[in-house]
């Protein structure tokens, strides 16, 4: 049961206006809610009490919100405010807010509001401005009857969870001149996808460091910043994982603690950075490199050392374009029942390293050369998994290319393939 602000007992010095049933069985009061520093939460949101013969207290917290179904209204008290009311409304403010901690907490049996309510349909969220205008026309009873506790919520779990029920989900921004391709379909998604085995009753717990770095080309165009949002939040979304954010290079308290890093930036290597990695991997340290994080400039040959392969900048080839990844590792359990990759994204080759010390995974023809585009690699105790793809923002909502991703990460932390299946569909460009 939730409670968004906290109520006891019931205050015999305050009386509110209070309906008592036929039987005499209960007693509803209303009581104004002040847990959030908002008018949708304060002005619009109350607390039912209501009390029992045995002496207990069900708190039941209604919250008006536009992605609820309208209640039985209650017929001696209004609480809509007038026409005239609703543009002087301020939807609390969502930008600090987490979508997948608000789903985490959504799912989670501390709160149980998954077991009254079902998961929202994000087709049916919308913006701000139109919540805004449905806020005093719906809604919703948080009110479980398996439970009388109360759980109240901090002021930050109450703003993710507006976000999750108020806001899709995490996606990455689409900009610029060039059309995003095609939608996959909710079929092609579910063949990928098949095979899956179940996970363990109890995960062991996580830590992923999402690494970026500032943006250096185009609109929709190595946009490492907004993936650094966006996929943070959508991995919070995943039970038993820790997120945390570096910006560069993870500190030393990440390298020492961290099971995955995730390096999406204009890569950069140096001795001190060298000895960092040694260090991490040494201790059987996962991490990933997409797209131009395999940049090593003058370094590029030791940086190779660390990743398999890596580029140095003006002196390798690139072409944006569609491209026809082959599979030639269809064994992985990264690439299980992924077929040929088309991907709208860019691909490099004239790479510096050796190719025979890599698991090659997918290769593109180019300059009439199978050339390697992902690949795998394990430098000490430590895993490496890279993918060259990963130029346009629409290639990480791709729901296959995402699998890929997420499977990379469980297999470089050791960890069961399928762990992460359930963020695939979660803001991914499929349709049905």
């Amino acid at each position: 049961m939730v409670t968004i602000g906290q109520v006891s007992s019931y205050n015999q010095t305050y009386n509110p206006p209070t309906a008592v049933d036929s039987t005499d069985r209960y007693c509803t009061s209303f009581w104004p809610l002040w847990g959030f520093d908002g008018p949708l939460f304060i002005q619009y949101s109350f607390v039912m009490i209501r009390s029992f013969k045995m002496r207990w207290f069900l708190g039941l917290a209604v919250v008006l919100a536009p992605f609820s179904q309208a209640a039985d209204p209650v017929e001696f008290i209004s609480v809509f405010p007038s026409e005239d009311q609703v543009p002087a409304l301020q939807v609390p403010a969502l930008q600090g807010a987490n979508w997948g901690n608000g789903r985490r907490l959504f799912l989670s049996p501390e709160t149980g509001c998954v077991k009254c309510h079902s998961i929202p349909d994000s087709s049916a969220r919308r913006d701000d401005a139109t919540n805004l205008g449905d806020i005093p026309k719906t809604i919703a009873v948080f009110h479980p009857e398996f439970s009388g506790d109360s759980i109240p919520l901090k002021q930050e779990q109450v703003q993710d969870l507006m976000a999750y029920l108020m806001k899709p989900p995490p996606s990455m921004p689409l900009s610029g001149p060039i059309a995003a391709p095609s939608l996959r379909t909710a079929s092609q998604v579910a063949e990928v996808l098949s095979g899956s085995k179940p996970l363990p009753e109890t995960l062991r717990r996580m830590r992923v460091v999402l690494v970026a770095g500032p943006k250096d080309h185009g609109p929709s165009e190595h946009d490492y910043p907004a993936w650094l949002m966006q996929w943070g939040q959508l991995l919070t979304a995943a039970e038993s994982l820790d997120v945390e954010v570096a910006w560069e290079f993870p500190v030393d308290q990440q390298l020492a603690t961290a099971d995955v890093l995730v390096f999406f930036q204009k890569g950069s290597w140096d001795p001190i950075r060298a000895r960092a990695m040694d260090r991490y991997f040494g201790r059987g340290g996962g991490a990933i490199y997409l797209h131009w994080a395999v940049n090593g400039s003058d370094r590029v040959e030791d940086f190779s050392k660390r990743i398999g392969l890596a580029s140095w900048g003006g002196k390798i080839k690139y072409r944006h374009g569609p491209l026809e990844l082959k599979i030639t590792d269809t064994a992985h359990p990264i690439m299980r029942n992924v077929p040929t990759l088309d991907l709208l994204d860019e691909s490099y080759w004239l790479l510096t390293g050796d190719t025979k010390r890599i698991g090659l995974l997918a290769t593109s023809q180019e300059d009439g050369l199978a050339t390697p585009q992902l690949w795998t690699y394990e430098p000490g105790q430590g895993r490496v998994f890279v993918s060259i793809p990963g130029h346009y923002s629409w290639t990480f909502d791709d729901p296959i290319f995402r699998t890929v991703i997420l499977r990379a990460m469980a297999w470089t932390a050791r960890e069961p393939i399928d762990r992460f299946n359930e963020l695939v569909p979660l803001g991914a460009r499929m349709k049905p």
